[in-house]
């Protein structure tokens, strides 16, 4: 029985008690109803003896989450590890540890930014061995859980940069603390233009495949190959000036390309008659944990003459005009050119 069920009964049945009014009756006449309502209190009183001592640490569903993670008693702390001077550089809003048992989820614990605790877990488990698993991301809704295995974003949660740790831990009767170091999960693209945005161009659409939206906490890769979409509104401040946008993904292990469709609307996003321009198609290299930095001419089908100089020894053309080039936080970055 879990801590939602004893609650919700709880509370169910003190408004049971609440709604019922019990008249004593001590008359030998009514002598039968007197023993049914003595009888009728002390059901009442045994069950909600009962609901109440259930209030006990149980196992978690899949979809359950909790901000707890600061127990008072834990036999488990789990702290984030940080560069020291780069505490205001988060890269991460959300913080998730998940600890599983068996393959089943048994703690849940969600963390965000400003949150006292934020950053450290506290919890008590039985002594034994459990699997780990310590998820921070900035995506706008949290990834589904259900295993190590599978830690599913989508259109619906957004993607973001993810980072994660995961690993067997075994823990003690006795208190012991864990510092724990995240490492990066994701590949990014940054798709840049060398041209303007025109003022016609209300919302643009980036459709790329052949990554994930996926992650195998056991291996740091994508699973399944997914279709992914982002849409980027256009608000007046950003026509006339160049394009730069981030798309995140999970390489798969043997895929090392990403089919990326490019189609700017007239429209806003969500229209009910949509008017698109004409879509551009790039195939786009990408790496474990690196930077695709993809940059060309876009909304212009070639730069100018000088422009065309200054391009002619970089332009490794994959599409269009596009160049890609290898960062320090990250793995590396590589520059393409279409």
């Amino acid at each position: 029985m879990s801590n939602i069920f004893c609650t919700f009964a709880h509370q169910k049945n003190f408004r049971i008690m609440n709604d019922i009014t019990i008249k004593p009756t001590f008359s030998t006449k009514n002598s039968r109803q007197c023993t049914f309502t003595k009888k009728f209190i002390f059901f009442l009183f045994a069950l909600l003896t009962i609901i109440t001592g259930c209030e006990k640490p149980v196992e978690l569903d899949d979809n359950s989450q909790s901000k707890e993670g600061n127990a008072t008693n834990a036999n488990l702390v789990l702290r984030i590890q940080m560069t020291r001077g780069n505490e205001s550089n988060i890269p991460w809003k959300t913080l998730m540890f998940e600890i599983y048992k068996d393959n089943k989820k048994i703690k849940d614990i969600v963390q965000h930014e400003g949150d006292s605790n934020y950053g450290t877990a506290s919890v008590q488990l039985t002594p034994d061995t459990y699997q780990v698993l310590v998820l921070a991301h900035n995506a706008e809704g949290n990834p589904s859980r259900p295993r190590p295995t599978e830690i599913k974003f989508d259109k619906n949660t957004g993607y973001s940069d993810v980072f994660y740790s995961y690993g067997d831990i075994v823990v003690k009767q006795e208190k012991e603390e864990h510092e724990i170091i995240l490492q990066r999960a994701t590949s990014l693209i940054r798709f840049r233009t060398k041209d303007t945005i025109p003022d016609e161009v209300q919302s643009i659409q980036f459709h790329y495949e052949g990554g994930s939206a996926v992650l195998n906490a056991k291996t740091g890769y994508g699973t399944t190959k997914s279709e992914q979409t982002v849409y980027l509104d256009i608000d007046e401040t950003q026509k006339g000036k160049p394009l730069e946008v981030e798309l995140y993904t999970f390489k798969r292990e043997n895929s090392d390309t990403l089919i990326l469709t490019v189609t700017p609307f007239k429209t806003p996003r969500g229209a009910d008659n949509p008017e698109r321009l004409a879509s551009k198609e790039f195939k786009v290299p990408i790496k474990h944990r690196e930077i695709s930095d993809f940059s060309g001419y876009f909304f212009s089908n070639n730069p100018s003459d000088n422009e065309k100089e200054n391009e002619e020894e970089m332009n490794d053309s994959i599409g269009t005009s596009f160049c890609i080039k290898a960062d320090t936080a990250w793995a590396g970055i590589n520059y393409y050119t279409y």
